[in-house]
């Protein structure tokens, strides 16, 4: 297994290699690669008119780099600085995604700030510009992440789709090395269109969309492994919310979900993954749909 850590000298506090370390513990890589996003926007680099042009954006952060993770002792097989001459996050996440998808890493760990409200609107978060543009799987923990000591139980989100099938046998071959057991959730959500939404017309109309889901998963599931658990769920609630509470109810020790975000969903307040990833206490790894 090869292993990714997006991780800045400047940003990221000791806690983020303290929790990254319990989590490559538990993944028990090959190789572990930390790899840094050198910026015109970051002034920990842009204002260290002490250090000379040449190394400013390259060497010096590496030294940083070096020097943080020799004191945590975290051990590592290479520290890679990417320049990225520009001060737009989406790109430099842009030029990161690519890297690491031409790198072929398996997973590339990231810490996100969570930040909520305000905060969020007008810093951003450099791990939620990766969630916008990634091209490879994201393991992503919060402040707030508790890391397990093994990852015995994953909660897997799918919405019957295509890439959802194809994301859940992905996820099957990573639980075989965890020898981990996976409950596979899909929420069921109310649908009115089409139907007569008055008392037992509505009753009937609905238990037949039901059950026709209810087929679908189980034959998605077929495909991969036919003893796997599974859970559908018609709760009225948000569907971030059902999800965390489905975690917490199963054990989970890890969420699986599905990368389905544009720049529009963005805009309206991002997509379910992100709103799990906000206020989860677990690590979400975030597959690419």
């Amino acid at each position: 297994m090869k292993i990714a850590l997006a991780y800045s000298p400047f940003n990221n506090n000791d806690a983020v290699l303290v929790k990254a370390q319990a989590l490559i513990k538990i993944l028990k890589p090959e190789s572990i690669e930390v790899v840094y996003v050198a910026s015109p926007s970051e002034s920990a680099l842009s204002l260290a008119f002490d250090v000379p042009a040449k190394i400013r954006f390259s060497e010096y952060p590496k030294t940083e780099i070096a020097k943080k993770l020799t004191k945590a002792g975290f051990k590592y097989d290479r520290i890679t600085v990417l320049n990225v001459d520009s001060v737009s996050m989406s790109q430099q996440a842009l030029e990161l995604s690519k890297f690491l998808k031409r790198k072929k890493f398996d997973f590339t760990i990231i810490a996100t700030h969570a930040r909520k409200g305000l905060d969020r609107f007008f810093q951003g978060s450099f791990a939620e510009s990766m969630l916008l543009n990634h091209q490879s799987p994201l393991l992503v923990f919060n402040p707030r992440s508790k890391i397990p000591k093994s990852i015995s139980k994953i909660l897997f989100g799918s919405d019957l789709s295509k890439v959802a099938g194809k994301n859940l046998a992905t996820t099957y071959k990573i639980a075989k090395k965890l020898k981990s057991k996976i409950d596979v959730l899909y929420i069921s959500e109310a649908v009115y269109k089409g139907i007569d939404t008055t008392g037992m017309l509505y009753a009937q109309a609905y238990q037949g969309i039901y059950e026709g889901r209810k087929a679908q998963l189980e034959a998605q599931i077929k495909k991969v492994d036919p003893k796997m658990n599974y859970i559908i769920d018609s709760s009225w609630a948000a569907m971030s919310e059902i999800f965390l509470k489905q975690a917490q109810k199963n054990k989970t020790d890890l969420i699986v979900m599905n990368s389905k975000i544009n720049p529009l969903i963005a805009a309206l307040g991002g997509s379910v993954t992100r709103q799990v990833i906000r206020a989860s206490e677990l690590p979400v790894l975030v597959l690419v749909g």
